[in-house]
């Protein structure tokens, strides 16, 4: 384990999201985590295969005209 670990807050921070969310992906198993006693900790790797499991590329070509907006 070379990554660094961060804390629940550390990662909130990052992502733009609450601790709460965090916290619920912990609870639920979404985020990779280690438990030390009480304390919480996610290494920057699991931070980065999220970021790059939420990664979408962007639409190619210039919107299409006559669509839907808002």
């Amino acid at each position: 384990m070379n990554s660094k670990l961060l804390t629940v807050a550390e990662v909130a921070a990052s992502m733009g999201l609450s601790r709460a969310t965090i916290r619920k992906w912990v609870l639920l198993r979404k985020i990779t985590n280690i438990r030390l006693g009480r304390a919480v900790r996610i290494e920057e790797a699991e931070l980065q295969r999220l970021l790059l499991a939420g990664r979408r590329p962007a639409a190619k070509g210039p919107p299409e005209k006559g669509g839907k907006h808002g």
